[in-house]
């Protein structure tokens, strides 16, 4: 890593008002038709005329809508944020509008139809031809007029439910006020950055619903009351929430059912790697049963120190609820192996980020540089730049926005802005990513300690964005995005290395007297690296099958509540007592993105943990971060429309769930 000045014309533009967002979106979207206009009046339609000229403007127009609209989840300024959701509400109606022009799709399929051009085309050119073939198929193109105007009417409307759901949950978030004595558990620098306020006469602390308030608290809190008002509170944000998915499952359904479909699932794994529903279901059927068995186990375990607890304070026992998981996993965990609760003054966040930056420097065989000066959405963003190990190839930017504060996507997410292709001209169009944290923010009196569990986040999400940043294609339509099962599995494996003893001793040092970590915190944290892998595994299995299961159906109506309540209490064992809970209000995945695709993050865990364990069975730590095998060989392999071969290809055979098992042992 180095903080040296380096190109500052490579950096994006993001000190946008509300107005140029929104004029910049309609500027965008006039040149596009007017473009479209054009390509539509080609005479003789080839792959030169019409899809590379189509794909060199779609790559400019998204990668202005994804800047413009991608500040609707950072940006310190409220109207900024509004203007940014409208402008990505109006790239979608545009994009809507693009895929229903059968004026274009005639000059597409003249192309797709065309058996000598396609023959001779390159194996990445003619997959693009076909995927913007299906494409345009698979909205609708070849449906009677009639049809495509309903259609249409359905397209718009989910868009402005999307608009209204990510809108809904950004303005949600609550706050509970507590005293210093319900709050009793708390380590001291809990408090420092807490706000206060004079409520009864009493000072309380003000605690909010974001995770760098709350998951302290779950953990730590010994009144569960404390845990069950601030759990009560963080599960029924956003009520208006259900009723706006329920419409958009009804929209996706019949959306569905009008281009052929039976389900909205089979319409959007048609084109995955599990390609229909009953694959997928399949696959989560698999794991649930092992899932199942390692739950109960820990579920006993914490339900034994519940009943401790209760006979020490003279209460009675009722149950196991879901305020109490994260609270008694850790007191199981501290029983077992002994936690050393100073383990996180081994890992300040500004020494670790700088060390796993430069492991993953030696990983993915690059150099990455601080920005000097950066236009950034806020001052707490950390610019970086990554080039090639040799410091002449400039390969992208990487932005990092690391802590919490009001009004910013109050989950751990990472956006794809630009995506890394070759031009026309066999120059390289650069790659943009950002990933957006939680972390608490240092102050002068509490720096940001990491837990494991942070540390772990870092590795995973660090290595799939410099992994993104440093992939490159032909076209940015073949581009593996980060919601790609395969962009996951990077994540995934890179997430492992936080259990290496040898990478931990690498990035961690006492945040002020320097010295190494012990090995006997060392060795109790890695002891504990499977406590609650059932629970949390099981917890991702049960929002998949939930996700699967609202799309898959083909009832005109699908009640989203009961159907969370009563698959969450089925699968995943959650107790919520006389607490109601709105889960499916804020996941926000199966609104945008992900939906119907959600239990690809198993999937993914799945690939990750085999692509982990196959290599460091085979290699020392110092072989796998040479650069040579581990890192360069993915990031420099042929391209392959199944994007499941590349794994094959990395794993020498077909990936299967039995490292995944193993690493949760």
């Amino acid at each position: 890593m180095s903080s040296e000045l380096t190109i500052e014309e490579n950096a994006i533009r993001f000190d946008i008002s509300p107005e140029e967002i929104i004029s910049t979106a309609e500027y965008a979207v006039t040149r596009e038709r007017q473009f479209l206009d054009a390509i539509a009046q080609v005479e003789k339609p080839t792959f030169e005329s019409v899809i590379v000229p189509l794909k060199e403007a779609d790559s400019r127009c998204n990668t202005e809508y994804r800047i413009g609209g991608f500040l609707q989840y950072v940006s310190l300024d409220k109207d900024v944020r509004d203007a940014s959701a409208e402008a990505m509400a109006l790239a979608y109606s545009c994009k809507v509008e693009y895929l229903k022009r059968e004026d274009i799709y005639k000059v597409v399929r003249a192309v797709y139809d065309n058996d000598k051009e396609m023959a001779g085309l390159s194996v990445e050119d003619r997959t693009l031809v076909e995927k913007i073939e299906l494409m345009f198929r698979r909205t609708g193109l070849l449906l009677s007029e009639d049809k495509r105007e309903r259609l249409a009417e359905l397209e718009t409307r989910l868009s402005e439910l999307t608009y209204l759901f990510t809108c809904n949950i950004g303005d949600m978030e609550k706050q509970v006020y507590f005293t210093r004595e319900e709050l009793e558990g708390l380590p001291e620098n809990y408090f420092c950055c807490l706000k206060t306020k004079h409520d009864d006469d009493k000072l309380k602390y003000i605690v909010t619903t974001t995770s760098c308030d709350y998951l302290p608290v779950m953990e730590y809190a010994k009144d569960e009351n404390t845990r069950k008002i601030l759990y009560a509170a963080k599960e029924s944000r956003c009520p208006e929430n259900i009723p706006i998915l329920e419409e958009a499952v009804k929209i996706r359904s019949e959306k569905a059912r009008l281009l052929g479909y039976n389900t909205f699932s089979e319409y959007m794994l048609e084109t995955r790697s599990a390609s229909t529903p009953e694959v997928a279901l399949g696959m989560l059927e698999e794991l649930r049963e092992e899932l199942t068995v390692l739950t109960k186990k820990e579920l006993n375990e914490i339900e034994t120190l519940k009943r401790l607890d209760m006979e020490t304070s003279e209460l009675p026992y009722k149950d196991v609820f879901e305020w109490d998981i994260e609270y008694y996993a850790r007191k199981a965990a501290a029983t077992k192996h002994k936690i050393n609760e100073n383990f996180c003054e081994y890992f300040e966040i500004d020494t670790v980020l700088s060390r796993v930056l430069s492991f993953f420097e030696k990983f993915f065989g690059v150099s990455i540089f601080y920005m000097d000066n950066p236009n950034i959405w806020s001052p707490d963003v950390i610019a970086l730049e990554v080039w090639e190990s040799d410091k002449k190839t400039f390969i992208g930017n990487l932005y990092l926005d690391l802590y919490a504060r009001d009004g910013k996507l109050n989950q751990a997410s990472l956006f794809s802005l630009c995506h890394g292709h070759q031009r026309r001209d066999g120059s390289r169009g650069n790659s943009t990513m950002a990933l957006v944290v939680n972390l608490p923010k240092p102050s002068t009196l509490k720096p940001t300690l990491l837990e494991h569990s942070d540390v772990c986040m870092l590795m995973g999400m660090l290595g799939q964005a410099l992994y993104n940043t440093c992939s490159v294609r032909k076209w940015s339509e073949l581009f593996i995005d980060v919601r790609d099962t395969f962009s996951e599995a990077i994540a995934q494996m890179t997430e492992q290395f936080a259990w290496k003893p040898s990478v931990l001793r690498q990035i961690a040092t006492h945040y002020r007297s320097g010295k190494p970590i012990p090995d006997n915190i060392l060795k109790a944290t890695i002891a504990n690296k499977n406590v609650g892998s059932g629970l949390n595994n099981l917890r991702q299995l049960f929002y998949g099958m939930f996700d699967l299961s609202i799309h898959n159906s083909t009832k005109e109506v699908v009640d989203i509540q009961n159907i969370y309540k009563d698959m969450a209490k089925d699968i995943a064992m959650i107790n919520n007592g006389d607490v109601v809970t709105l889960g499916a209000a804020t996941f926000s995945h199966v609104m945008s993105d992900y939906e119907s695709t959600y239990f690809e993050y198993l999937q993914a865990a799945i690939y990750g943990a085999d692509m982990f364990l196959t290599h460091t069975l085979q290699y020392d730590i110092d072989d796998i971060i040479s650069g040579t095998d581990f890192g360069c060989n993915i990031l420099q392999s042929v391209y392959d429309p199944d994007k499941t071969n590349n794994i094959v290809n990395f794993l020498g055979r077909y990936p299967n769930s039995k490292a995944f098992f193993e690493l949760l042992k």
